[in-house]
């Protein structure tokens, strides 16, 4: 399985790769910023990207866009955000799968994971 995270936090990319560091036969790529996620996911397919919803230039709406009008293939896409008003609704209005809220729990972060394993 192969995961994409994009955050401009690099503490919490290093909490995504500590939360699965056991899991077996996963591949993950990290990136702080949305230029170099979406060259990558260009050349690579992912069973499932996480996005930062707030980032310093482009945002996670922003990417998810990008990567809907290049019709990049992916598996599920999910915002990552603090902010609770942002909602599950507003994640799939704006072509999301869903959407995972800071402070993040290894559960919270496991389960869409576990879901997509178990369809491969």
């Amino acid at each position: 399985m192969k995961i994409l995270f994009v955050d401009d936090d690099k503490l919490m990319l290093k909490l995504y790769r500590t939360f699965l560091k056991d899991e077996a036969e996963t591949e993950i790529s990290c990136f702080e910023n949305v230029d170099e996620a979406f060259k990558t996911a260009k050349r690579h397919y992912f069973d499932i990207i996480f996005s930062d919803i707030k980032m310093p230039g482009q945002d996670g709406i922003e990417f998810l866009n990008k990567i809907l009008t290049s019709q990049i293939k992916y598996g599920k896409f999910f915002f990552v955000s603090a902010d609770r008003e942002f909602t599950t609704s507003d994640a799939t209005e704006n072509g999301a799968d869903g959407i995972i809220y800071k402070p993040l729990q290894k559960k919270e972060l496991l389960s869409p994971i576990s879901e997509i394993k178990n369809q491969i």
